[in-house]
């Protein structure tokens, strides 16, 4: 079973930057999702990257993929792993530790 997480970022132009960078990541697989286009409009802007994690550790390497991009890029993320979404602004141990656990509640849930 997999388990998705859906990063949202300020500058929706580092999408497909961040993707590249998971994409070196084993057991993980993303996506770029459109955001739903207005009247008139094309709607080929991104509106989140949807990443889905293995099995195992994948999620946890995953997170700290991603940490270490947005520590790299200095931008601001939401992260919705199941229920639970958190804000990164830079480094923060506490929102990595609380994103970990909502992956593996939704890992458990997936059972």
């Amino acid at each position: 079973m997999s388990t998705e997480m859906r990063i949202y970022l300020a500058d929706t132009n580092d999408i497909d930057s961040l993707r590249r960078w998971l994409d070196d990541v084993p057991d993980i697989s993303s996506e770029p999702v459109p955001s739903p286009s207005r009247p008139g409009e094309q709607g080929d802007a991104w509106d989140f990257l949807s990443v889905l994690c293995g099995t195992g550790g994948a999620m946890t390497i995953g997170l700290n993929a991603l940490t270490t991009w947005i520590e790299s890029k200095l931008t601001h993320a939401r992260i919705v792993v199941g229920e639970t979404e958190v804000v990164l602004r830079g480094p923060d141990p506490q929102a990595l530790e609380r994103l970990v656990e909502a992956a593996r509640k939704a890992a458990e849930g997936d059972k």
